[in-house]
């Protein structure tokens, strides 16, 4: 029971940490495009730097993974067209 109870609270802290990631990430967006910055610039340059933290902290493999995930939403249709973060 004990295990079951941590488990759900590491999936509240993960949800948690998500939802003000993804508050942070809108705000930045937002202030961007408002400045004039083109959102395939952001995308490209967000993804890049990103991918190059996650090499360094975590190493090559942990970012060819994550790469391998977004393929495969890609391809399962779960980065639909006009959708926006706001």
């Amino acid at each position: 029971m004990a295990d079951e109870n941590d488990d759900k609270f590491e999936q509240l802290i993960a949800q948690e940490k998500r939802a003000y990631a993804r508050e942070s990430f809108g705000e930045f967006w937002s202030n961007s495009v408002a400045d004039g910055v083109e959102a395939e610039v952001l995308a490209e340059t967000v993804i890049e730097a990103a991918l190059n933290e996650l090499s360094h902290t975590q190493g090559s493999r942990e970012a060819s993974r994550l790469i391998s995930q977004f393929k495969k939403m890609d391809e399962l249709g779960l980065f639909p067209a006009g959708k926006t973060m706001q």
